[in-house]
């Protein structure tokens, strides 16, 4: 690849700087867009992995089931009482 020497805006005319920055402009905006497209994609593959994880949480057996399977009575009595405080549950 060969160097090419590239103008500097003080050595451009009035014209030719206008249409430099206009193209370097129109460069920094499309920079801008392609960013936050990439941004967008990637929040939205984390919110598809947080729906899914809510999802199975939500269909889990309840802490106080589980700790009565356990044979934790104590343990279920007060997570129900705790929900109960909360208004979770009635």
């Amino acid at each position: 690849m060969t160097e090419v020497e590239i103008p500097t805006l003080a050595s451009m005319t009035p014209r030719a700087q206008t249409i430099a920055l206009a193209y370097y402009s129109a460069g920094v905006l499309r920079g801008i867009e392609i960013g936050r497209g990439h941004a967008e994609d990637e929040q939205a593959e984390l919110d598809r992995r947080a729906a899914a994880v809510v999802a199975v949480a939500a269909d889990g057996v309840p802490l106080d089931v589980l700790a009565e399977r356990r044979g934790e009575h104590a343990h279920a009595e007060r997570v129900r009482d705790r929900l109960r405080r909360n208004g979770v549950v009635a």
